[in-house]
């Protein structure tokens, strides 16, 4: 890839940081001199991994968040505890310097914690990125599709955020997407 003239490389998974030469592929790919970003759930980081995480120096560590209490996020997941693990592996990678950015998918469920949410990235010193996007899972389970907003659902909650918007049967015409 560097000597295609490739500069950007997003390492992630699944979960990333599962492998266990994580650190070895992520320490080439910036002695190779790839601008590094990395996309993770977080609750694999404690304080010694968010020190070398920082040390790559990634243009970001992008960290999966599905709302502002472990109640939703811990639902979403299905795994409890993991909003907490997620919150103390971003402050552990705030407190080593890297940066994070939290990646929300909004659906059913967590749209209205979508201002707790923001609140949550500024206090940790977090940017904060929003998609409507699920897809059926690798195994094929469509379960995830359930959450998804229907289009109106997403011009509503634009309209609530003060965000202009065409009108729901242009939107998806115009802009080539559909969320129902």
């Amino acid at each position: 890839l560097a000597e295609e003239g490739c500069l950007f490389l997003v390492v992630s998974g699944g979960e990333a940081l599962c492998r266990k030469d994580f650190f070895a592929i992520a320490e080439y790919a910036r002695a190779q001199g790839f601008a590094l970003r990395i996309m993770t759930n977080a609750t694999l980081i404690d304080p010694s991994s968010a020190g070398r995480i920082a040390s790559l120096h990634p243009l970001a560590v992008e960290v999966s968040i599905y709302g502002a209490s472990g109640r939703t996020h811990d639902a979403v997941t299905g795994v409890p505890g993991s909003f907490e693990a997620t919150v103390r592996a971003v402050s552990a990678l705030r407190r080593a310097q890297a940066a994070v950015v939290f990646k929300l998918i909004l659906m059913r469920g967590n749209t209205g914690e979508y201002g707790a949410v923001r609140i949550l990235a500024e206090r940790l010193g977090c940017g904060l990125l929003f998609d409507f996007t699920l897809v059926k899972t690798i195994a094929g389970d469509q379960h995830p599709l359930q959450l998804r907003l229907h289009q109106e659902e997403i011009t509503d909650f634009f309209l609530r955020q003060g965000i202009p918007v065409e009108p729901p049967d242009r939107l998806g015409r115009e802009h080539g997407w559909r969320a129902d």
